[in-house]
């Protein structure tokens, strides 16, 4: 099978395999992955607190990708743990 360009695969969306592969990279583990539920504010109470980030992960469609806004890699900051 022909492989496509610019094609990746998506992330997993277990707390538990992304707590494991934070952790290989380093991530201080006292910071966790959790499931949130929903954004509603009853759900986002189940959230453990204090939370300092929130990964959303969800499909992009062609209409998505077409106004997002480029990063070249000097806009992007990255801020180790």
């Amino acid at each position: 099978m022909a492989e496509k360009k610019g094609c990746w695969l998506p992330l997993e969306a277990n707390p538990d395999v992304m707590n494991k592969y934070a952790a290989k990279l380093g991530m201080n583990m006292s910071y966790q992955f959790h499931d949130v539920f929903g954004l509603d504010d009853e759900l986002l109470g189940l959230v453990p607190q204090p939370c300092v980030a929130i990964l959303l992960l969800f499909p992009i469609n062609q209409k998505m990708a077409e106004n997002r806004f480029p990063l070249t890699m000097a806009q992007q900051v990255v801020t180790p743990f």
